[in-house]
């Protein structure tokens, strides 16, 4: 909820849309290029390779190309350090508590 209500709504809120699409690049922008200026001075397959551990096909591709282009017209705000590092935190907080909960209990 903090990332959605706090960090993209303040920051990239025109990645909201796609942000139930594909959970794994979703918090890889979040964590490593949430700032809409940092994507758009991006050329895209930097981006791609940042957001991506695989190339899942041309509907993936035309997603994050989207969000990619949307970028460099965002009204969101700029990032400075210290939401830099809470996105960052979050992303890593939401991992951890995902792994814990996936755990077999014994």
């Amino acid at each position: 909820m903090r990332i959605r209500n706090n960090l993209l709504a303040k920051y990239f809120p025109e990645f909201d849309k796609f942000y139930g699409q594909c959970e794994t690049e979703n918090l890889a922008i979040v964590r490593w290029c949430l700032e809409p200026g940092k994507i758009a001075g991006m050329e895209f397959n930097q981006f791609f390779r940042i957001v991506t551990t695989r190339e899942r096909g041309i509907a993936q591709k035309q997603r994050l190309r989207k969000i990619h282009s949307l970028s460099s017209e965002s009204v969101g705000c700029p990032m400075g350090q210290a939401s830099e590092f809470e996105a960052q935190v979050l992303v890593d907080k939401l991992k951890q508590i995902r792994q814990v909960i996936k755990k077999p209990k014994t």
